[in-house]
């Protein structure tokens, strides 16, 4: 049976790397064109595939910022999207076995990530190379949370307190052991989790304030 402070460690340095290509992938979706115009000096002019491709998007891109920049707040909102997925993976770094759901969740987006670059990339008319390029990350991404969800299950069998035998389905049976208590502060959450709501209510309060405040009228 493999120590639980070194499963715990491998599973730290995989959420690690995973919450890396995430906050990359959501920080890296803000400036767009200047990522483009330095990915067309790399690729270079040329007639290949992908040299034809970088171009058009790049031109087109800039076409789009000039005319209209407020698409550019969607893709802030991609990366703001990104951002707080990461901080959901925050919970399984702290406790694992509780949070596992996390890793449930980010294999199946990790799984949809496929089907949705396929399809909705062949309605937007995305080169087929390009959509395998997208559907890579779903690939690659899911890796390190089959790694953590592997250790997760088997840490959960070494700890005290945690699930150390099961019996036959459909078979009674009577299981004993100790179980650990907590040391009774309750998780972050639960302790000043209401303050983080009231703090939104408040920017909502201030938002509306301001939105629906009556405008002075000009001295004349």
């Amino acid at each position: 049976m493999i120590p639980a402070d070194l499963l715990r460690r491998r599973i730290r340095c995989w959420l690690s790397l995973f919450l890396l290509g995430l906050v990359l992938s959501g920080v890296t979706a803000i400036p767009l064109a200047w990522e483009l115009d330095v990915l067309a000096r790399l690729v270079g002019p040329g007639d290949s595939g992908l040299a034809l491709w970088i171009g058009r998007v790049q031109g087109g891109l800039h076409e789009a910022y000039a005319r209209y920049p407020f698409l550019a707040y969607g893709t802030d909102w991609l990366a703001f999207g990104h951002l707080m997925i990461a901080v959901a993976f925050l919970g399984p770094l702290r406790d694992p076995v509780r949070n596992r759901w996390v890793l449930t969740f980010g294999m199946i987006a990790c799984i949809c990530v496929v089907p949705w670059a396929l399809v909705f990339g062949a309605l937007r008319g995305i080169p087929f190379f390009w959509r395998l390029i997208d559907c890579s990350f779903g690939i690659v991404g899911i890796v390190p949370l089959w790694f953590c969800r592997r250790d997760i299950d088997e840490l959960e069998r070494s700890e005290p307190g945690r699930i150390v035998g099961q019996s036959p389905l459909f078979t009674p049976d009577v299981l004993l052991g100790d179980v650990a208590l907590g040391d009774g502060q309750g998780t972050l959450f639960t302790r000043s989790g209401d303050w983080l709501v009231y703090a939104c209510l408040a920017v909502v309060c201030c938002s509306l304030l301001a939105r629906f405040r009556p405008q002075r009228k000009p001295k004349v």
